[in-house]
């Protein structure tokens, strides 16, 4: 069984799912030798609240979303944890990724900000630096 988390903005709403797929073999169901396994998916709804967010991204049960000059952290409800802040010199999130313990945020000044992140703590990992004109 492997699990996947995926989201969906449509029209202001974050929806949440989680994947789930197995496989099982011809002999489970005692197919003919033709088949040699079969495979299952289906979706769970974990969640869904409205947003206004430009970007997103997934971390285990966190949800990071980047609305105004706000990078904000939900759950799968929408509740927000905690938020980080950017300065107009900084601009405004664009664009969130996820990876492990570290968080990269780009902005709309060109600026790379990569975090770690443990639990609701945030360190800078880097100073904001520009990447782009």
């Amino acid at each position: 069984m492997m699990l996947f988390f995926l989201f969906l903005v449509r029209t202001d709403v974050l929806i949440v799912r989680k994947l789930i797929f197995f496989q099982l073999s011809s002999s489970f169901f005692q197919l003919s030798s033709s088949f040699q396994s079969l495979l299952f998916f289906f979706f769970i709804n974990q969640g869904s609240f409205p947003t206004k967010s430009r970007a997103c991204a997934i971390h285990n049960d966190n949800i990071f979303c980047a609305v105004g000059a706000r990078v904000e952290v939900c759950n799968f409800q929408g509740t927000v944890k905690t938020a980080l802040s950017f300065t107009e010199t900084e601009g405004q999130p664009i664009h969130i990724d996820s990876n492990d313990k570290y968080l990269a945020v780009s902005t709309t000044e060109g600026m790379c900000v990569l975090f770690s992140f443990f639990f609701f703590y945030f360190i800078f990992q880097s100073s904001p630096s520009k990447v782009c004109d």
